[in-house]
């Protein structure tokens, strides 16, 4: 396979991820005690279970948590709901 084609089906594979979860990749923050923790969703592929991810070691998933979401067109974190 070359380069271009193996690059294309990255593109459609992350493509069909997005659409089935809008959330992927996008910042995000929880409130831990008093202090707000900012992460990165992520898929685990394994599970197909999205999760915050604080660090490389630190993980949490994301159903049933209370979260906001960057959005980048407001500048302005939004309440998230999955």
């Amino acid at each position: 396979m070359e380069d271009w084609q193996e690059r294309a089906e990255v593109a459609k594979k992350r493509k069909e991820l997005q659409a089935k979860y809008p959330l992927l990749g996008k910042k995000v923050r929880r409130k831990n005690r008093s202090k707000w923790e900012e992460g990165i969703v992520v898929l685990d592929e394994e599970e197909d279970e999205l999760y915050i991810e604080f660090s490389e070691n630190d993980w949490e998933q994301l159903i049933c948590l209370p979260f906001e979401v960057w959005d980048e067109g407001t500048k302005k974190w939004i309440k998230g709901v999955y």
